[in-house]
């Protein structure tokens, strides 16, 4: 939602309950975010086009930003981001939401395999992590995270509960960015059995600068044996694909 921000350090007033509903109701609209991907699904189905299997989803889970004392109520008491447990309670109310949500609108050809932790570290919430990764795992689902180069807690990914952590490498988007940001960002990865993030924006199409950075991922992910024996996630900064 515009003028909130739904992790620490954006800039913005922190996202309420009404921002996390609100996003909420945004990923479960009709014909937009998941259900039109089960939508177009279900149009290559009806052409005999049919999926080999469900696709996975993972959902966003807010972060509860430290500091923030007026976020809304849960079960008639109002809750303070001050306190470690009440950051704790608007995630179980978050997850639990969701996940009505998701069986409510009985999708055909997804399934849900998850949350994201938003916050791309976890300076303001290492305490409760492990509790919310144990509340996520009580449901059946994994918890998922990708933190940027250098993030606080980055190499202690496994100890706050999340199940995989993919690291940024954060070198495509700055033509100062040194090279060895993009190799220590590998040797991290390596050296804390994390898996990769392939990053891009529109600009790899047109601006050779950006392209041969494009390129470097392409080759170092292959030195480091990346494409063939860790898990890749993709950020794709707009129009680059």
């Amino acid at each position: 939602n515009l003028g909130h921000e739904y992790a620490e350090g954006y800039g913005e007033r922190p996202a309420g309950k009404v921002e996390w509903e609100w996003l909420l109701n945004r990923n479960f609209e009709k014909d937009k975010a998941i259900a039109a991907l089960d939508g177009v699904l279900d149009s290559l189905a009806r052409l005999k086009q049919i999926p080999a299997r469900k696709r996975k989803v993972v959902l966003t889970l807010p972060e509860p930003i430290v500091g923030f004392k007026d976020w809304g109520r849960i079960n008639h008491s109002s809750l303070d981001f001050d306190s470690a447990s009440h950051r704790l309670n608007a995630c179980k109310w978050y997850i639990e939401t969701a996940l009505e949500k998701w069986k409510t609108a009985n999708f055909k050809h997804l399934e849900l395999m998850g949350f994201y932790w938003v916050a791309e570290h976890n300076t303001g919430a290492a305490e409760i992590l492990p509790e919310v990764s144990r509340f996520i795992h009580q449901k059946d689902k994994r918890f998922y995270w990708i933190p940027y180069y250098g993030a606080e807690g980055a190499g202690q990914w496994k100890e706050m509960g999340f199940d995989i952590a993919y690291q940024q490498p954060n070198y495509f988007f700055n033509t100062i960015t040194p090279y060895d940001i993009l190799t220590g960002a590998l040797n991290f990865a390596k050296k804390h059995k994390m898996a990769l993030e392939m990053e891009f924006d529109s600009r790899v199409v047109d601006q050779p600068e950006f392209r041969s950075r494009y390129s470097a991922y392409i080759k170092e992910f292959q030195n480091y044996g990346v494409w063939e024996n860790l898990p890749v996630a993709y950020y794709e900064g707009g129009s680059g694909w």
